[in-house]
């Protein structure tokens, strides 16, 4: 088996490598260290990411704990705000508890946009086994028409995602990628006259290599979206591409391009393309 998990932190990274080897001095740029332990080759990457190759056996599966937040966060996280094509998904998730988090974490999570779409239901899945989840979806035709009275993109993920975490009625503290500072994020949900939740709040870039609970809400989002966009174009028998991901960009060049006939162009453009 392969299992991938960042640390949290570097104490945390250094903690569970100097259980199992005194080499400080690092392999190369990419590789810090590479060791076999009962069995299992777990490297050892600078940018604090360790992968198992072989069965983890009891006292390994213990001490990943050390890599893990024992603190409890709400992590929500979108997909679709930058493809021409389809939905824009908004999902956020709580843990009730570390060892639920920790089975998520065993399941594999990690970068969406490093998972293959199999991977991305299969781990979505247990997710949705181990966590609350709220997902909310803005389809083509809903965007567009919301697009028109408040055209920018930024103060619509803004609405949505404060929706979805003003679900969860505890003070725990809301994290997501940032995409706006604190202050701008407020200043949105004015124009759309919504209240914003009551609760710490914090929005940091690149949330998900820190947070388990922002990287779960990307793949629960990410698997609503592909899952989304291949009913449509099978429903419609579109050319739609699956490799590493749903191929939604390519799609909408090759339709602008020309590169394909559809029976009704005129029609279809409007449910499944973002008029930006």
């Amino acid at each position: 088996m392969y299992l991938s998990i960042k640390a949290y932190s570097k104490e945390a990274f250094n903690k569970f490598h100097n259980i199992y080897s005194d080499n400080t001095t690092g392999k190369d740029n990419i590789i810090f260290d590479q060791i076999m332990v009962g069995g299992v080759q777990i490297t050892f990457y600078h940018n604090l990411t360790i992968l198992f190759k072989g069965q983890i056996n009891e006292s390994i599966h213990k001490n990943i704990d050390i890599l893990i937040d024992k603190n409890l966060f709400i992590g929500s996280d979108e997909v679709g705000i930058g493809e021409g094509v389809g939905p824009i998904v908004v999902a956020a998730i709580k843990f009730p508890n570390f060892e639920a988090k920790k089975r998520a974490v065993m399941a594999g999570i990690k970068d969406s946009k490093k998972m293959n779409h199999n991977d991305i239901l299969r781990v979505a899945k247990t997710i949705k086994t181990e966590a609350k989840c709220f997902v909310k979806r803005l389809v083509p035709l809903e965007f567009n028409k919301l697009y028109k009275t408040h055209p920018n993109m930024k103060a619509i993920n803004a609405f949505m995602q404060n929706d979805l975490l003003g679900k969860f009625d505890e003070s725990t503290t809301r994290v997501t990628d940032q995409f706006v500072n604190l202050k701008k994020f407020n200043e949105y949900l004015v124009k759309f006259r919504v209240k914003k939740f009551d609760a710490p709040f914090i929005l940091e870039t690149k949330a998900e290599e820190r947070y388990v609970e922002v990287a779960a809400a990307a793949i629960i989002a990410k698997a609503e979206y592909n899952t989304w966009m291949i009913n449509y174009c099978k429903e419609h028998n579109l050319p739609l591409t699956i490799g590493e991901r749903v191929q939604a960009q390519k799609l909408y060049l090759d339709y602008k391009d020309g590169k394909f006939k559809l029976d009704n162009p005129d029609e279809l453009v409007k449910d499944w393309s973002k008029e930006k």
